[in-house]
């Protein structure tokens, strides 16, 4: 039976290798494929490269059919939501589609929410050293009361 699966998938057509208008990367609302989701598309935007002006597809997906791009991205979404959405993990890292990665918080909640938490660990950490600067600038200066310190 795997043989014959292995065949056949063999013998199927290459499949499509989407452009960015046809993906509406530059989100103009224009484009053609109907049958990804938002997310998909956004991911095989990030992965073409179509997303960022003269950008490079990731490394050897340039010119991967869209279904198997998609295949290999959930997999690896799959792979990373094991390991909480890390794509430091080093069964993620290891992945043949590892280079993948970059583009994976647009297909993969997971990978998301793990970017998002990071995001905000740092800005807590940068709030924490503005405020203890903050607070050595008042001892350091003492009767100059506390400075107003805009956050952007």
């Amino acid at each position: 039976m795997a043989a014959v699966l292995l065949l056949a998938a063999e013998s199927a057509p290459a499949g499509t290798v989407s452009t960015e208008p046809a993906l509406d990367c530059g989100g103009f609302g224009h484009g053609t494929v109907r049958e990804l989701s938002p997310a998909e598309k956004d991911f095989l935007c990030h992965v073409r490269g179509y997303d960022v002006p003269y950008a490079e597809p990731a490394e050897g997906w340039g010119d991967v059919a869209d279904r198997e791009v998609l295949a290999q991205g959930h997999q690896l979404c799959d792979l990373a939501a094991r390991h909480g959405g890390d794509l430091r993990a080093p069964a993620v890292e290891e992945a043949p589609q590892a280079s993948l990665g970059p583009a994976l918080a647009a297909l993969c909640p997971a990978v998301a929410r793990f970017q998002d938490e990071q995001e905000r660990q740092r800005e807590a950490e940068n709030d924490a050293y503005v405020d203890g600067a903050v607070e050595l600038l008042v001892m350091v200066f003492p009767g100059t009361g506390r400075p107003t310190v805009v956050h952007r």
